[in-house]
This record gives C-alpha cells, structure tokens and sequence, in this order.
C-alpha cells in the first residue's frame, strides 16, 4: 500500500526587494520550520524553482501558504472614531476618502481593534479608536495570479504590515516592557512609520520618499 505524502505547511512573504519562503513541518500549531529560503522578489525563476522542489505541496502540486504581500498603496491607519456617526452606513467611507485621500469603491479595507487585532465590533458604541487595514482591491487580484504563477496557492493572504506589527507587539508584550518601540517601513515610494507600545499600535504615520535626482 501506498501512503501519500503529508502536506506540509508554507508561510510566504513578498517584500519589495525580497522574498521569504518558509517550510513548516505541518500546517498547524505548534510549528517547526524546516527550511527558510530568502531570494529576490525579481527572480520569479529561482522563486518557482524552489517551490517545485520542495517536498511537502500534497496532492494539488501547488505550496498551500500563509502569504504576506506589501503593496505600495497599502493603508494601515489608526483613527479616532466619532460616537455621534459611527452608526451611519456612509461613514466609513467617507472617513476614507476624507481622511485617507483614497477611493473608496476601489478599495478593500477592514476595520480592528488596535489593541488585540481582532475585528472591530459596531455593536461595541464604546469603543473609539480603530486600526484601518487595506489595499487596492486590483492589488489583491494581482497577488493572487502572481502567487498561483510561481506555484504558492495562497490560503491566507495578509498584510505583511499587520502581521509584523501584531508579533512585536506580542513580543512586548512577552517582554513585560514598558518602552515604546519606533517601526520603520522604507520603500521606493512610500515610507511608513509606527510607534507601538505593549498595550497597542500607536500613531502610524505614512510619507512619500523624496525623490531621487
């Protein structure tokens, strides 16, 4: 008898400039990684050679992933709800566009909780503060194609911005510190900045590089 391979698990993470491929022994908890393979982002060549010749795809022959992307036109924002609005099924929008300075409409953004990640609750009138996360509903489709191309089929697709964030904080957390910790994101365009603290994610902020000669 024939026993067939057990799937492992996959975690993923394009970055502008790299890409981080990581074999787990198995798909859940507790997890042991097995190989770690840095290339970059650019050498979809090296990329797909490595996910064809790793053990561990199962059946469908694609590297069931974990997968954290970076897009450019990401938005991780913190914002101060107002009590009196909160309730109006145009709000959100219109915090969006007046206060992101992007379109809504083409837009895919979740509102959660700053202190623990979870997903905002509307029914919770109490709560103030809110951690946007979102991208460019096209970025999302590209990302996928991009991913099914190199042989990854993405399980979970995340914002690697929030997945990082939300470890350090953890990590503080473990800690028991006390001192904030400055988060820099530097990119071609855009450099994003956070402040985090064991109790939450403070004030992200977000400027355009300057530009080169």
């Amino acid at each position: 008898m024939f026993f067939a391979t057990k799937s492992k698990g996959f975690c993923v993470e394009i970055g502008e400039h790299s890409t981080l491929l990581a074999r787990l022994a198995q798909a859940e908890a507790p997890f042991l990684i097995e190989e770690l393979k840095e290339l970059p982002t650019g050498d979809t060549a090296a990329i797909t050679e490595w996910v064809k010749g790793t053990d561990g795809k199962g059946s469908t022959g694609y590297a069931h992933a974990t997968c954290g992307i970076y897009p450019s036109k990401r938005i991780v924002r913190r914002h101060t709800l107002d009590q009196k609005k909160i309730k109006e099924p145009t709000y959100f929008s219109e915090i969006y566009t007046q206060q992101f300075r992007i379109e809504a409409e083409k837009y895919t953004v979740r509102a959660i909780n700053p202190d623990d990640g979870a997903d905002f609750d509307l029914t919770k009138t109490s709560q103030k503060e809110v951690l946007f996360a979102g991208l460019p509903s096209d970025d999302i489709i590209s990302a996928q194609d991009k991913l099914l191309e190199l042989g990854i089929y993405p399980e979970r697709l995340e914002l690697g911005t929030v997945a990082s964030l939300g470890g350090m904080v953890n990590y503080l957390k473990f800690k028991q510190t006390k001192t904030p910790l400055l988060v820099l994101e530097i990119g071609e365009e855009v450099t994003q900045s956070f402040i985090l603290s064991a109790e939450a994610w403070i004030s992200p902020a977000r400027s355009r590089a300057a530009s080169r000669p």
